[in-house]
């Protein structure tokens, strides 16, 4: 199902004229069409935390380049998506959503502050924290990286080899997720990981290279299987490809209690 998403990423690309009501989102509620959209326009805590998500985007993007900051606007785009897609899975399951006045609907049933928008909300409560956290200085792989839908941890290097930790989840649908930790060795300018192994079935190996591309870090993965099935062989058999880029933050303006509210908000 293709969707129009109107959000906060509007923001990166056209300054406003004047300043954002205080109790309206970042967009123009006459155009919402997704039940997320909907949700940000009737409940306050929501929209508040939708006007934050664009001030951080707004300020994430003043500090990159060009290269990252149109690459963060396609992360933007496709977190949004996300959202969208995890907010109807948590409202109707595998159902197809319901037309416009069925989720309008819908979204009148949902009490501000409920669980289900607590849960909305902590999805872009935690997206405005990792983008203020961008980190746009150039360094060596040693950090954290997050994405639209997870994070890469990288250790320093003990007997030539740096330890790695992948998480990737899916809002809304809790079984689709990917965690992972391997060992990865410097070749050049790029760590290698020969073997990857996944638990779900021996036969899932990948090989991966991890780069530095300015803010970015970008997962290379190569399988040696062959099959009619794209998943096998891959590291994340469950998810899409890891093919797009990770975000370098600065871990020393995210709380103390960063990677559990990461963890939190895949569920």
């Amino acid at each position: 199902m293709v969707r129009v998403l109107r959000s906060a990423f509007a923001a990166l690309l056209i300054p406003t004229a004047t300043a954002i009501a205080a109790e309206h989102p970042s967009f123009d509620c006459a155009t919402a069409r997704t039940a997320r959209e909907l949700a940000v326009c009737a409940l306050p805590s929501l929209a508040a935390a939708d006007r934050s998500l664009a001030r951080a985007l707004r300020a994430a993007g003043a500090r990159l380049g060009r290269a990252d900051t149109e690459s963060l606007a396609a992360d933007q785009r496709a977190f949004l998506l996300r959202i969208d897609i995890g907010f109807d899975g948590r409202l109707w399951g595998k159902q197809e959503p319901p037309d416009l006045a069925g989720r309008r609907a819908e979204v009148r049933r949902i009490a501000d502050g409920s669980e289900t928008a607590q849960a909305l909300r902590e999805q872009m409560v935690l997206r405005a924290l990792l983008l203020d956290a961008i980190d746009p200085r150039r360094g060596d792989f040693v950090g954290l990286f997050v994405s639209r839908n997870g994070h890469v941890e990288i250790g320093p290097a003990v007997d030539g080899r740096h330890p790695v930790t992948l998480s990737i989840g899916s809002y809304g649908w809790e079984k689709y997720h990917c965690d992972f930790e391997a060992s990865f060795a410097r070749l050049g300018d790029r760590l290698i990981a020969e073997e990857v192994r996944n638990d779900e079935a021996d036969r899932r190996v990948t090989r991966l290279e991890l780069a530095i591309d300015g803010a970015r870090l970008r997962i290379v993965e190569e399988t040696p299987e062959t099959s009619s099935d794209p998943h096998v062989g891959r590291a994340c058999p469950r998810i899409s490809p890891l093919g797009a880029p990770f975000f370098r933050v600065d871990r020393s303006k995210l709380p103390a209690d960063i990677r559990a509210r990461m963890g939190r908000a895949a569920q």
